[in-house]
């Protein structure tokens, strides 16, 4: 059984904030954090960004109530892809990220090892202690900005798309994933802060309606419920 004391709070130590906005808005905060921050790659030859997540949870859903408690918990297995334009095939990276990350009141911590996608089952196994399954995958495209010390993280995510859940380590055959459930916001701004913001972040931000609350793997576990759908029938990782 899922036991929340194995899992502390620790130190949540990193501000977070998301909003969920339109094209207009989000070009014109982009354009203005693009003159004081710095464009992060995950590759340099393929800028254009794609993440890949797939959430996991034991078969009672013990991940997806921590939703409604102090602290949100939530066990996920993030893949990176890149191409060098927007019309090609992205193409997945070797090594992927299991994470677990921990929210509350607008604070989180996360804990983030690199594995390779056939070693996510062992991984997953210690780390939960427990049973669980691939329930959702999540797919977009991301655009992402740090300071120089990397303290202050701007991430843009668009065209996100709640799936069933993709097997770790399958190739991108195109632009998106075929076995979408349904589609999310528009754009969605994540603000991730060490410290205070800075002055002209807090300006550009000022009047802008935060998503206190959002969460993909919420949203999307809720649409694969209304659905009736179950995840945890798909294999978790690639043979």
């Amino acid at each position: 059984m899922f036991d929340p004391r194995r899992y502390p709070q620790g130190h949540l130590n990193q501000r977070e904030l998301k909003y969920l906005i339109e094209a207009d808005t989000a070009a014109a905060i982009w354009s203005t954090a693009c003159t004081r921050l710095q464009t992060h790659h995950q590759d340099p030859a393929r800028p254009i960004a794609y993440l890949r997540t797939t959430y996991y949870d034991t078969p009672e859903l013990a991940y997806y109530r921590t939703g409604i408690g102090s602290v949100s918990r939530r066990l996920r297995v993030r893949e990176y892809a890149g191409t060098s334009d927007r019309e090609s095939v992205p193409l997945l990276f070797d090594v992927c990220y299991l994470e677990l990350k921990q929210s509350a009141g607008g604070m989180r911590a996360k804990m983030r090892i690199p594995i390779r996608p056939m070693d996510a089952a062992t991984h997953l196994a210690r780390l939960a202690d427990t049973l669980v399954e691939p329930q959702l995958t999540t797919w977009y495209r991301r655009s992402a900005l740090t300071d120089e010390h990397e303290r202050l993280r701007i991430t843009l995510d668009e065209c996100l798309a709640f799936c069933e859940p993709v097997a770790l380590g399958t190739p991108c055959f195109g632009l998106e994933p075929d076995n979408i459930i349904a589609r999310g916001p528009a754009f969605v701004l994540e603000i991730k802060a060490w410290e205070a913001l800075p002055s002209w972040l807090g300006q550009i931000l000022d009047g802008l309606p935060e998503a206190v609350g959002f969460s993909k793997f919420l949203t999307g576990m809720q649409m694969i419920q209304q659905r009736g759908l179950n995840g945890s029938s798909v294999i978790a990782t690639r043979a």
